[in-house]
């Protein structure tokens, strides 16, 4: 069972998403739930008081980055929580014991956190938004949701390449993160979002103080170029993304059935 072999990975991936089905349900519910009450709390809070008003895609925008911030937070969460539920004795027992690789059984977990949890979350925002559109709509306030508003932003007046560059570098970085988070979850087995969240920030503190103190203006003078600064950027990104995916899995190598209470290794 060196070889990777697809049928087998696609049983084990069968067996850890139904570990997690009930998991991934509640918490796409619930968190609909708290997009339909927090939207609507603060839309009630902001112009809710306005005699006569009526929702416009003007200021429904200010929702994007409550929906933004909410993506982002539960997506973290969701990557370090990439082992939660081998927490439980038996199912740790059962999921390093599947007739499957190394490989296969880390590629299972790794999918279910980085693909299916996040379409999941971006599932419950977008039913949450729909609920409060129709909540507000049937009450006469306006039929207005955020799919429609963020369609009808106008593009930024840039390059396609320039535009194209940016999003990359979002890109690579987003995956820095995620990476960090599934790293931190593979090695640590109580409170890895907080951990993992307090050595972020840590780590930022640090950088920026670095910066702020031994750098100077001139220090960049030769890296005039924009886009050479961009490509740099995404290489860096994209390289550590690399190496804590590879530690991840390093780690996930290492695991034990019977392990200490911090650690999965």
């Amino acid at each position: 069972m060196e070889n990777f072999n697809i049928k087998r990975f696609g049983h084990t991936f069968k067996w850890y998403f139904c570990e997690n089905r009930q998991q991934l349900l509640y918490w796409t519910i619930g968190l609909a739930l708290a997009t339909l009450v927090i939207e609507s709390f603060i839309i009630y809070t902001s112009i809710g008081q306005i005699p006569g008003y009526k929702l416009d895609k003007v200021n429904t925008l200010m929702l994007i980055p409550l929906c933004l911030l909410t993506g982002a937070f539960a997506s973290a969460m969701a990557w370090s929580n990439i082992f939660s539920c081998l927490k439980v004795k038996q199912k740790r027992i059962s999921f390093l014991t599947l007739p499957a690789t190394n490989a296969e059984r880390f590629l299972a977990a790794l999918i279910l956190s980085v693909v299916i949890w996040p379409l999941c979350i971006l599932i419950a925002i977008c039913l949450g938004d729909t609920l409060r559109m129709l909540l507000f709509g049937l009450f006469g306030k306006g039929w207005v949701s955020l799919l429609s508003v963020i369609t009808s932003i106008e593009e930024e007046g840039i390059t396609g390449q320039f535009q194209g560059l940016k999003i990359a570098s979002q890109a690579t970085s987003s995956l820095w993160l995620c990476s960090i988070f599934i790293l931190g979850g593979t090695w640590l087995r109580k409170h890895p979002f907080i951990i993992t969240g307090f050595a972020l920030v840590v780590l930022f503190s640090v950088f920026t103080y670095i910066v702020v103190h031994y750098f100077n203006d001139n220090t960049f003078d030769n890296f005039d170029n924009q886009d050479y600064r961009i490509y740099c950027t995404i290489a860096i990104f994209l390289l550590l993304a690399i190496a804590n995916f590879m530690g991840s899995y390093w780690l996930f190598k290492r695991f034990q059935l019977i392990t200490s209470k911090w650690f999965n290794v």
